[in-house]
């Protein structure tokens, strides 16, 4: 394959560490510079008859030609389901924000991610109206059962203990999602915009794993960022954050809400993948994060808007007497 692409021999193949996803990764090392081989032979069907490769090239490009902000796509091979990728090296934001203990530089460096990702949502928001993806747009049906139902069935059999009323909680959540898709005209999201897929390569900010990109709620992928338990970045710094992305975007009188409401199916959503990929897919290392992401749960469901989540906020007490 590489041979067809007009790749030179002579490098060293390096395996690079996966996280959640089952896509496998190399490093192609030559003696001056590097690139990365991809290969997803296995990849996840949706709406179109397309894939998360066919999205993965086709977001991907969008992206790129928004300053470079995710990798140089060199070669693909849809069919295959390989790709060779500009290599952005090992410097993850998860480790850079773990490791950066100044408040103040913190909060620049954060900052400087919101405003790479208020480019992209301008230059791609007008795009994906047009591009087909295998990802359906994210409204109240996918929420319900991709945040919510995935929180439900994912999460909670891990802790059979759990006392609580299930068609209560349901209903809780069919009203949760219904108001959360009612809060802005869709916008381009990036759906997995969190710490480990942020790199710091040559001196500014890149971007991974954009193939679950799709139209949704604005606010939805700051809240990916801010609330992200694999940091649990500090609440305060979270409150200023959220302001600053919202003089980005010039969100109007609602943003806080809509965001309040939109980041309480990401929590839930992350809360999901955990329990997945620890139960499912043997990934144990996943359940360290579930504590941080209750911690956070429990502490959304204390705002008004959810005063009538009974049911979830008692579930989200048991589970923090429980992780």
């Amino acid at each position: 394959m590489l041979d067809e692409w007009g790749e030179p021999t002579g490098f060293e193949l390096l395996p690079l560490a996966g996280d959640g996803s089952d896509r496998v990764y190399y490093r192609l090392q030559y003696a001056d510079y590097s690139r990365v081989l991809m290969w997803n032979p296995q990849p996840v069907t949706g709406i179109n008859d397309l894939n998360d490769n066919d999205s993965f090239d086709r977001i991907g490009r969008l992206i790129y030609t928004v300053d470079r902000l995710s990798p140089a796509i060199y070669h693909t091979d849809l069919e295959r389901g390989a790709f060779l990728l500009e290599d952005l090296g090992d410097q993850q934001l998860y480790h850079i924000a773990q490791s950066t203990v100044d408040k103040v530089e913190l909060l620049e460096i954060y900052r400087e991610v919101l405003r790479d990702l208020a480019r992209m949502s301008d230059a791609l928001t007008p795009q994906l109206k047009t591009v087909k993806l295998h990802n359906p747009v994210y409204n109240a049906e996918f929420m319900r059962v991709w945040e919510g139902g995935y929180f439900q069935l994912r999460l909670l059999p891990l802790y059979p203990q759990l006392d609580f009323d299930v068609s209560g909680l349901e209903g809780e959540l069919d009203i949760l999602s219904l108001q959360a898709e009612a809060t802005a005209e869709p916008a381009f999201i990036y759906r997995d915009f969190q710490s480990k897929n942020i790199m710091r390569f040559e001196g500014r900010w890149r971007y991974l794993d954009f193939q679950g990109g799709r139209l949704g709620p604005s606010t939805y992928d700051p809240a990916s960022l801010l609330i992200d338990p694999y940091i649990n970045l500090d609440a305060g710094l979270q409150e200023e954050l959220i302001d600053y992305y919202r003089g980005l975007q010039q969100g109007g009188d609602r943003f806080r809400e809509n965001y309040q409401l939109v980041a309480l199916h990401r929590n839930m959503q992350a809360l999901g993948a955990y329990g997945f990929l620890s139960a499912v897919k043997g990934k144990t290392g996943f359940t360290r994060y579930i504590p941080a992401g209750v911690t956070m749960l429990q502490r959304r469901l204390r705002h008004p808007l959810f005063e009538h989540c009974v049911t979830l906020r008692a579930v989200a007490d048991q589970l923090a007497e429980q992780v």
